[in-house]
């Protein structure tokens, strides 16, 4: 196996510039260009391969971190993703994705793995308020983002999620809405729980003492398809507009609007890229959308941690960012 050491005595250079430069510290040690140039091709030349192994051992370091999500379909997660693998490969991390399907055994098993595997880091978006966090020792440096935690010692990221049901509520009920049907996902998910309060606090005056009506579990477009023409056939719609804690299966909802000719005021939901495709859409029936600033939520989780790796204390964080509405033009 070629080593550090062979590239140094070919080109004429000591070991620790090799190191330097194949680590990527060249921001730190000032090198000629035709130095680094040379390094590089000659690691290449000899078919140089580094051992993060054998790295991981003398630095205590493997500099990985993980993030884990519960769904890659969600272009939400996908986008999010992408943007905290450009952070973490700036800073020469590599970035391991784990899904875990809204499975909290599955979680259990990613994070174990993960632990075993020494990462230098985690960013997760929990299953659940109770999740496998709670259940789970001596994990690496963790932060928690878009759901928290029961285990308040790990800080987490969130949105104001209250507040902006809130505001989309408000925006349902100005355009004549008084039946709302609330739908999302995970039933234990704290965003999904604070999302629903917001709207509910607008609408629970006008709707029985349980509130407003809501439907959970619901993945996919087939998904929100099948639910509302379970109600048509059980003679059980009485709504007159959507709110949707993600854009996700906005298709479904559209598509059953359509073919059950659907008396409908309003749609409105959290945006995840889908539902802004729908704003020019020639319906009878507006179509809103909340921009979730997906730039900002991963850079601050990715700082939050990179942080946390590096000994500095960090506090959870809400973002009451100014959120962005859009409109169709109904």
């Amino acid at each position: 196996m070629v080593s550090m050491k062979d590239i140094a005595d070919k080109i004429g250079v000591s070991r620790t510039t090799v190191s330097n430069i194949l680590n990527g510290h060249t921001d730190v040690y000032s090198y000629k260009e035709e130095t680094i140039k040379s390094v590089i091709e000659t690691a290449d030349e000899l078919g140089y391969v580094t051992n993060y192994v054998a790295a991981s051992l003398k630095t205590g370091k493997t500099l990985t971190i993980a993030i884990v999500v519960p769904d890659i379909r969600n272009s939400y997660y996908a986008h999010l993703i992408k943007k905290i693998e450009s952070l973490s490969k700036e800073d020469n991390y590599n970035l391991m994705v784990c899904i875990t399907e809204e499975d909290v055994e599955k979680e259990q098993r990613i994070l174990l793995m993960l632990r075993s595997r020494m990462v230098d880091g985690i960013i997760i978006s929990p299953v659940s308020y109770k999740s496998s966090l709670d259940n789970i020792s001596q994990l690496p440096p963790t932060v928690t983002f878009d759901r928290k935690s029961a285990n308040d010692k790990i800080p987490s990221l969130t949105l104001s999620n209250y507040e902006i049901a809130n505001k989309l509520g408000l925006i349902l009920r100005e355009q004549g809405a008084t039946k709302p049907l609330f739908m999302g996902g995970n039933a234990y998910d704290s965003t999904i729980v604070k999302r629903y309060e917001g709207l509910n606090s607008v609408f629970h005056s006008k709707n029985s003492d349980s509130g407003v009506n809501k439907i959970l579990d619901v993945y996919s477009n087939e998904d929100a398809y099948n639910q509302i023409q379970d109600l048509i056939e059980q003679d059980k719609f009485i709504y007159d507009s959507f709110f949707l804690t993600t854009n996700h299966f906005i298709y479904g909802i559209v598509q059953a609007i359509d073919d059950f000719k659907l008396n409908i005021k309003s749609i409105v939901g959290l945006e995840d890229f889908e539902g802004r495709k729908f704003i020019e859409k020639n319906v009878e029936y507006s179509i809103i959308v909340a921009d979730q600033p997906i730039n900002l939520i991963a850079g601050t989780a990715y700082k939050m941690l990179f942080d946390l790796m590096h000994n500095k204390k960090v506090k959870s964080s809400e973002i009451s960012t100014e959120i962005n509405f859009y409109y169709n033009k109904y």
